[in-house]
């Protein structure tokens, strides 16, 4: 294999039955991308978050700002009425920038990835200290708004080093969820720790398999997105 993170060839009609706990025949996994993202972002040699014209790009900033203005809510009203409690995939800043936001996940008893701090700011690039720094700033936010452990990672706007899995790992992250190759989870090698990829659930699709009739399981997803935007991470809140 070319790539050093797995080691060989897994086709999937070739692996034992996947089992999941009391023998259910399908794992559904709901993460709702909520998103920050910034006005005004500082600028990256790596990508242009608002590539379509020179910032602000108010068309597609009032997109995301949407999203946590209306779109989250009614995506909320979806999950209560189905009973259904949610894995984020949150930007770390709507924590501080929008606490109802925060309290109604809290409230439900939500469980985190961190899609970074914002979707405007990347991975590309950064020193090995820095991206260190970054995971241990996800880690204190989330724990200081929700009380919760962070556990895994769908890097922001799907950007990586070489290094992360390795810095992921030594963070004390146990999964990541950026690769899209597999419908099932699989081991990725790093030199300490334990990290694991599971199917991203950055994509619209839903994917689903019954073990009826020696069908093979995978996991399902359903995703939704909600984004915002906003200048700097502490800025204050405008007043209503």
């Amino acid at each position: 294999m070319d790539d050093p993170r797995y080691s060989t060839y897994s086709a999937i009609t070739d692996r034992p039955r996947l089992r999941w706990p009391g023998n259910a025949r399908v794992a559904l996994w709901v993460a709702p991308n909520v998103e920050f993202y910034e006005y005004e972002p500082p600028p990256s040699t790596f990508r242009n978050a608002w590539s379509r014209m020179p910032h602000p790009d108010v068309l597609h900033y009032s997109y995301r700002d949407y999203g946590n203005r209306v779109g989250f809510w009614r995506m909320l009203e979806v999950f209560d009425h189905h009973r259904v409690r949610a894995s984020v995939s949150l930007n770390m800043a709507v924590l501080e920038h929008f606490p109802e936001i925060r309290d109604a996940m809290v409230a439900r008893n939500w469980d985190y990835i961190t899609h970074g701090i914002y979707n405007t700011r990347y991975l590309f690039g950064l020193t090995p200290d820095e991206e260190r720094a970054f995971y241990q700033d996800n880690i204190d936010t989330l724990y200081r708004h929700t009380g919760k452990r962070l556990h895994g990672m769908l890097g922001p706007a799907f950007s990586s080093t070489a290094s992360t899995p390795e810095l992921m790992a030594e963070a004390g992250l146990t999964y990541q969820v950026d690769w899209f190759h597999d419908d099932q989870p699989f081991p990725i090698n790093v030199e300490s720790g334990r990290l694991i990829s599971l199917p991203t659930p950055g994509s619209s699709t839903i994917r689903c398999s019954s073990t009826a009739r020696g069908s093979r399981p995978t996991t399902s997803h359903r995703s939704a997105r909600t984004s915002s935007t906003s200048s700097t991470r502490k800025a204050p809140r405008p007043a209503r």
